[in-house]
């Protein structure tokens, strides 16, 4: 398994349709969502009914059940508002819980723009997130990683799980030949499998 590559995946991602899109930068936010919940409880502050609200959203356009609201860029920034910064907060679970936000915020910003970028960095705010998670595991500081470090961290088999759950959902919508409420609703059922970690 390759590891994470933006750019491969932008372009992977330009070859989907828009709602197909939206649909890869939600189900990567999603799997951020139980550690922005953990966050919550822990700190007192944040607004998780909010950034789920706006994956719903997310879904529903995606399905198609939907049309995107003119109040997208509203929703930016109040996701933007409830998402947490390292600097605000001297505690590990702040990094899972600000790159959930960021994570949303991008899935909004796809289906605002439908850019293959802003669905790329959902995914990957979902990877730095199980970086993160790894090092801390592994008794690392993040940012100061060597290149064999770096290299022990990405065969770690929590990061191929993710890794290859963005492969195997890019293979899927790249197939569809239907996308509706039925399909994302089975995508979602699966996506809930595989939860990024934020307790060791």
């Amino acid at each position: 398994m390759q590891p994470f590559d933006h750019v491969v995946l932008e372009e992977r991602l330009k070859r989907c349709g828009a709602r197909e899109r939206v649909l890869f930068a939600c189900l990567c936010a999603e799997r951020l969502l139980p550690g922005y919940v953990h966050f919550k409880e822990i700190a007192g502050w944040g607004d998780a009914t909010l950034l789920g609200s706006c994956l719903d959203l997310g879904f529903r356009c995606a399905a198609g059940s939907e049309t995107p609201p003119q109040n997208i860029n509203e929703l930016v920034d109040r996701c933007d508002e409830v998402t947490p910064s390292s600097e605000e907060f001297d505690m590990p679970e702040v990094v899972h819980a600000q790159n959930c936000g960021l994570a949303v915020v991008y899935a909004l910003e796809a289906l605002s723009h439908g850019a293959a970028a802003d669905a790329a960095y959902s995914a990957q705010k979902a990877y730095e997130t199980v970086d993160s998670f790894l090092a801390r595991r592994l008794g690392l500081r993040t940012g100061t990683l060597t290149p064999d470090v770096q290299r022990l961290i990405d065969d770690h088999e929590l990061m191929r799980r993710e890794i290859q759950k963005q492969h195997e959902d890019l293979e899927r919508l790249s197939a569809l030949t239907v996308l509706d409420e039925q399909v994302v609703e089975t995508l979602r059922e699966d996506n809930r499998r595989y939860v990024i970690p934020f307790e060791d």
